[in-house]
């Protein structure tokens, strides 16, 4: 259950703009080196960028999964599991790792490049997870199929 919720929470926060969010709550220029994080090192400016990215596709993930009633509706075991826990680890040590770099001079350009590959590679599969996952959900019981 678990593996499914930060799976779907990773799989959300990939289609939903941050910049949004972060234009909202600091406005203007809310960059790294914008008028509110001038004054911080680029760790806290990323930090608090990866709060809002996922924490509001998690209370989204949560509140869809209480009212469609997902876990119940799934089979036993749990298909994509395995794929789903996978990809979300490798896509959140991703920005971990590079909220990290970002204190070092210089060392977050190559980071950066090496990563673009295995983040577009978890995305992807994260995507077939989340096919996967969504096909196997049964019915709800309120639902007539007339086929």
């Amino acid at each position: 259950m678990f593996s499914i919720k930060v799976g779907l929470t990773v799989f959300l926060s990939t289609l939903i703009p941050t910049s949004f969010f972060m234009r909202m709550i600091f406005g203007g220029k809310y960059g790294m080196y914008g008028t509110f994080f001038k004054d911080f090192p680029p760790a806290v400016f990323l930090s608090v960028n990866f709060i809002i990215t996922f924490l509001i596709p998690f209370m989204i993930i949560l509140v869809f999964i209480k009212k469609t009633d997902l876990m119940t509706r799934l089979p036993k075991p749990i298909p994509g599991r395995a794929l789903f826990l996978l990809c979300s680890f490798v896509i959140l040590l991703s920005h971990v790792l590079t909220t990290f770099t970002s204190i070092i001079n210089g060392g977050s350009t190559t980071f950066a490049l090496v990563n673009l590959m295995f983040m577009a590679a978890a995305q992807i599969a994260l995507f077939l997870a989340v096919i996967k996952l969504l096909m196997a959900v049964k019915p709800h019981e309120k639902f007539v199929y007339l086929g």
